[in-house]
C-alpha cells in the first residue's frame, strides 16, 4: 500500500487492515477511552501508530521537504499580498477575524510539518521517549492540524455560504486563498503527501479554539470600535459594524447564540468527524523489528 503522496510501493510496512479501517465505532470507542491519552498513538488492535510514517514519510523524504516548503511559501506569500496589496490602512484589524486566525493556524501547521521532516530526531515513537509520549513537536502537529484541517474547511463553507456578500466581496486571488486554496494545501499535506492520525479526543483542540474566538468576538463587539469602513456597507444596518453580520451580539443576541450553538454543535463535529475519518484511511503500524522501528 501506499505511506503517501510522495511514496513508493512497499510490502514492508503493514498499514492497518480492512477490518480496522472500516470499523469506526470500535475506533472512536477506543479512542475516547479515559485510559487513552489525547495524543496516544494505540490502535484498538493493541498496535501503535508510526510516527515517522505518518508524520514525515521516510522515502523520498527530500520531495516531501520541496513539497512543505512551497506550501509554507505559498501561504506566507499569500498573507503579505492580502496584507499589502487587499488589507486597508488599518492593519490592526487584520487579527480580529476568525478566518485569519485559522489561516495562522495553517501556517503554524505548516512549518512545524516542514520542521519534522528535516529535523527527523523527533520522529521516535513514544516508547523511546522519556515521558512515553511523542516529541512536542509531533504533538503541536497534531494540535495545528486538529484546528486547521477542520477549522479550515469550515471557514470555507461558512464564508461562502453565509458571509460571501457579491457587493461588498470579490472573487480574488486573497479571497480564494483566505476561503479554501491554503485550507486545501493543508488537507493535501495531513490526507496524501502524510496521514496525520488525527484522534476522536482532538475534538476538544478545536472545540476550545472556537470557545476562545467566541469569546474574544464578545469582548471586541463591546469595548471595540467596530469593523472599520467597507465598501458595500448598508448605513442603515447596525449589524454591520460587528466583525460579523451573522455575529452581531449587542443587535441581534438570539442570532448570534443560535449560530454560535450550530457552530459548536453541529458544524465543528460534523467536520471535524469528516477529516477524522479521512485519517482513518492509511495509519501506518509501527513495527520494532530493528532499532530505527523499520523493516
Amino acid at each position: 500500500m501506499n505511506e503517501g503522496l510522495l511514496q513508493e510501493e512497499s510490502t514492508a510496512d503493514p498499514m492497518q487492515t480492512p477490518s480496522e479501517s472500516a470499523s469506526c465505532c470500535s475506533n472512536i470507542k477506543h479512542e475516547l477511552s479515559s485510559s487513552t491519552p489525547i495524543f496516544s498513538l494505540s490502535k484498538p488492535s493493541g498496535d501503535v501508530i508510526d510516527v515517522e510514517k505518518s508524520f514525515a514519510p521516510p522515502r523520498k523524504f527530500h520531495l516531501t521537504i520541496i513539497l512543505r516548503a512551497v506550501f509554507l511559501a505559498f501561504s506566507i506569500f499569500s498573507m503579505g499580498y492580502k496584507l499589502v496589496v487587499v488589507w486597508p490602512v488599518d492593519y490592526w484589524r487584520f487579527v480580529l477575524y476568525l478566518t485569519h486566525w485559522t489561516f495562522a493556524a495553517s501556517i503554524a501547521y505548516q512549518a512545524t510539518a516542514l520542521y519534522v521532516t528535516v529535523l527527523r530526531s523527533n520522529l521516535v515513537q513514544p516508547e523511546e521517549t522519556d515521558d512515553g509520549k511523542p516529541t512536542f513537536p509531533i504533538r503541536l502537529m497534531s494540535t495545528l492540524y486538529a484546528i486547521a484541517a477542520p477549522a479550515g474547511t469550515s471557514v470555507f463553507a461558512i464564508y461562502w455560504g453565509l458571509e460571501y456578500n457579491p457587493v461588498k466581496h470579490s472573487i480574488d486571488f486573497a479571497n480564494i486563498t483566505f476561503h479554501g486554496l491554503v485550507a486545501a494545501t493543508v488537507l493535501i499535506d495531513g490526507i496524501l503527501v502524510c496521514s496525520v492520525p488525527v484522534r476522536a479526543k482532538h475534538l476538544l483542540i478545536l472545540t476550545v479554539y472556537s470557545v476562545v474566538y467566541v469569546l474574544f468576538n464578545i469582548l471586541y463587539e463591546f469595548v471595540g470600535n467596530g469593523d472599520g469602513d467597507w465598501a458595500g456597507e448598508d448605513p442603515n444596518d447596525p449589524r454591520e459594524d460587528s466583525l460579523y453580520i451573522s455575529l452581531s451580539w449587542s443587535e441581534d443576541l438570539t442570532g448570534a447564540v443560535s449560530l454560535t450553538a450550530v457552530q459548536l454543535l453541529v458544524i465543528n463535529p460534523f467536520f471535524f468527524f469528516i477529516i477524522w475519518s479521512l485519517s482513518l484511511l492509511r495509519r501506518p503500524t509501527f513495527v520494532p523489528s530493528s532499532v530505527s522501528g523499520k523493516v
